[in-house]
């Protein structure tokens, strides 16, 4: 029997077997981004780093496009495919991140140094990105702190994030200027832009508490800060991603079937941003599913339906009626 079938998946190979994850392809499909995490250990440190790297898709030579000791997540496009945004933890923190997409060195559009970015995403006219945030600590919190005077009140004190906006610029000598869009006592989950880049879906709940996303409600909110929330439904789904319509209509989120209970049944609902009834639509066989894209003509949402140990690509109609099975992972040969 050879070395190669004796060999067992302990836990030190898994520690150094790399992973990929955040896949990103580029608007014209002829490149992809993606991120790769492996461990770093030496004297000083033991710890997982993830860097990101860019292949084509004629060649599949990857191209690592960033080094060093410090992690590099969420790659994201810009919509003109010229630009690369990621998030890096280089000053400590994680902040917003941009090359150019043929590569060179990166300029950082904000410098938190308190908080970390999450979420990024660019605004369809290329000329923004969304991201969210944990509120920074008040001028308060922080006196506090420094007088070792900064007791936690157990279910009173959170750590809200919130939704918000930096204007994209090309190597500014300092940051650009972030603005908060949304304010308040409530977390914020996720978040997509509208087509139009003037409003976007987000989905919240009272606080990032885990056992509080049976509260997940669906709202719209002006990407300029300009008004206060709209409030759509209650979704009750922990994770809840908003997907508006190309045509700004609707917004696609998968909704917890009421009432909620924690082995979680549900399906992906269209909700009209101008008033109307909410359709929902065809349930897929694990009664669970995620909506991934809508197609360019508005008539089909793309879902992810996870069944065992495998998942699917589904197309829903808009229309409510029977969704059709796009991939059969179960025939693929080992």
């Amino acid at each position: 029997m050879s070395d190669a079938t004796t060999r067992h998946w302990a836990i030190e190979r898994r520690i150094h077997y790399p992973q990929m994850s955040e896949i990103a392809p580029s608007p014209d499909g002829k490149s992809v981004l993606y991120a790769i995490r492996e461990p770093l250990m030496t004297d000083e440190k033991s710890e997982f780093v993830s860097h990101l790297y860019l292949a084509t898709a004629d060649s599949g030579e990857p191209m690592q496009l960033t080094f060093g000791e410090h992690s590099n997540s969420s790659p994201r496009w810009s919509p003109d495919g010229r630009y690369i945004a990621f998030l890096s933890k280089r000053s400590g923190k994680a902040n917003v991140y941009v090359m150019r997409s043929g590569g060179g060195e990166a300029w950082a559009l904000t410098r938190y140094d308190k908080t970390n970015v999450t979420a990024l995403k660019w605004s369809p006219d290329g000329q923004s990105l969304g991201f969210l945030m944990a509120e920074p600590p008040t001028d308060e919190k922080e006196k506090a702190r420094k007088a070792k005077d900064d007791a936690i009140q157990w279910d009173v004190d959170f750590d809200f994030a919130h939704l918000y906006v930096v204007p994209f610029s090309v190597g500014p000598r300092a940051s650009s200027e972030s603005k908060q869009i949304t304010h308040g006592r409530y977390h914020v989950v996720d978040f997509e832009w509208f087509p139009d880049g003037r409003r976007c879906a987000i989905t919240h709940q009272p606080n990032p508490g885990a056992d509080r996303w049976p509260e997940t409600r669906l709202a719209t909110v002006p990407s300029d800060g300009s008004a206060e929330l709209t409030d759509l439904a209650l979704v009750a789904e922990g994770g809840a991603k908003p997907l508006p319509s190309p045509d700004g209509l609707w917004i696609a989120c998968t909704t917890s079937d009421q009432p909620v209970h924690w082995g979680g049944s549900g399906q992906i609902v269209l909700y009209p941003i101008h008033g109307g009834e909410p359709r929902p639509l065809t349930y897929t066989p694990d009664g669970h599913s995620w909506p991934i894209a809508w197609s360019p003509d508005a008539r089909e949402i793309y879902a992810l339906d996870v069944s065992g140990v495998t998942a699917q690509l589904w197309a829903l109609p808009a229309t409510g009626g029977p969704g059709r099975q796009l991939t059969n992972t179960s025939l693929l040969k080992s």
